[in-house]
């Protein structure tokens, strides 16, 4: 589950869920989805033991080879490099958005089931062995670090912290993976998600959640009316506030509120769902049994879109290095403010804040004293908010 993907970090608002999910599962992929990753509302990729790539948003599903060994997890770090991990120690790698994969050297012999990268060049792999592996070369070389007795799931915030789990305990790490202490204890965990430095999800714990607010403090666990007695899987954030949950039976659940208020979507299958990917503010993706992928899109028409006060925005060059174009529209005259993020929910500028009368406009965002990764925009009113991902790469 990623969501890059992480994603999450910012607060807006009006994500009009419920009737537009579809179920667009192709005929050429068959096995139990573990894994959706989407770089953007086009491209991205599933795994059911094999890598198949879209990159019309979900209508075609190509197999890209990767050594031929049963995956069980994907992750990309910008648009072009990603990793995937699976059975028999496998790591592979990519440079060229999934077309070719490379084997990384891991040392391992028993299955990977999740893999994440805080960073370019940092990463780490959950072990069925009991270690969580890690690289500080992009994959080029592991160190394997104890645990616990099989680790299933691995979820760093950043280099240094992070959280591990296996079937029935989570692990908490301040030391970049070199040492872990018990976190919490109770259920089947069968995920990992933080949506910014403080605020985590464990996900598999009957029909609810635990969370925390203070970095694995403290946990308590929440029951979901929503989710209708059915187990959730896995969830994902888009900002701080919107979220989606699946779980078993093809459940659907969503927020806006950050997780306080749950609504169910309707039912498009009965397949338990595994994974979920919460893209843009438009665009989410949902996968699991038996090659089941659906998609929600915003499509609501030219009524709704005209009645947003913001409607329409994007940035150019994106991936970029020194510099990118947001390009957005406005449908009235209102103050809007234009802010920049990293991937913590940090806000690190503030491009403009002020009053603005209809029309189209357009702003730079200067990357020069900002670091490689992913970073996101928010462009503010009073009643609506738009946010995107940008990519420096350098």
């Amino acid at each position: 589950m990623r969501t890059l993907t992480l994603v999450f970090f910012l607060i807006f608002c009006n994500l009009i869920f419920g009737q537009s999910w579809q179920n667009i599962s192709p005929t050429n992929v068959t096995g139990d989805i573990t894994s959706v990753f989407f770089i953007n509302e086009d491209i991205g990729f599933v795994i059911d033991g094999s890598i198949y790539k879209t990159t019309d948003g979900g209508s075609t599903w190509v197999s890209k080879s990767a050594d031929g060994g049963y995956k069980r997890d994907i992750y990309f770090i910008n648009s072009t490099t990603g990793y995937a991990c699976g059975d028999q120690g496998a790591i592979v790698k990519t440079t060229d958005a999934g077309e070719t994969w490379a084997q990384c050297t891991t040392g391992a012999s028993l299955p990977f089931y999740s893999i994440c990268f805080p960073s370019l060049s940092v990463g780490f792999a959950a072990c069925n062995d009991g270690k969580v592996y890690k690289t500080t070369d992009a994959g080029s070389s592991w160190i394997a670090y104890s645990a616990s007795t099989s680790i299933k799931n691995v979820f760093f915030i950043t280099e240094s912290i992070g959280f591990s789990a296996s079937t029935t305990s989570v692990y908490k790490s301040t030391d970049g993976g070199a040492t872990w202490s018990y976190n919490a204890q109770g259920g089947t965990y069968a995920s990992i998600y933080f949506k910014d430095a403080e605020k985590g999800y464990i996900s598999g714990i009957g029909y609810g959640y635990r969370q925390t607010a203070n970095t694995g403090t403290t946990w308590a666990y929440q029951d979901i009316a929503a989710a209708n007695s059915n187990k959730i899987m896995n969830l994902d954030f888009y900002g701080s506030n919107n979220g989606i949950a699946v779980g078993n039976n093809g459940i659907i659940i969503s927020t806006t509120d950050g997780g306080t208020n749950w609504t169910t979507a309707s039912s498009v299958t009965t397949n338990e769902l595994l994974d979920v990917d919460f893209v843009s503010n438009n665009v989410a993706y949902a996968a699991g049994r038996s090659g089941t992928i659906l998609k929600f899109s915003d499509n609501s028409g030219v009524e709704n879109l005209n009645s947003k006060s913001i409607i329409a925005t994007n940035n150019a060059p994106n991936p970029f290095n020194k510099s990118t174009v947001i390009n957005y529209t406005l449908n009235k005259s209102q103050d809007i403010k234009i802010e920049v993020y990293n991937i913590l929910g940090k806000k690190i500028t503030t491009l403009f804040e002020g009053k603005k009368p209809i029309g189209e406009y357009q702003i730079t965002f200067d990357a020069t004293n900002y670091k490689s990764g992913m970073y996101f925009y928010s462009i503010i009113s009073n009643d609506y908010t738009i946010t995107k991902k940008m990519l420096i790469e350098k």
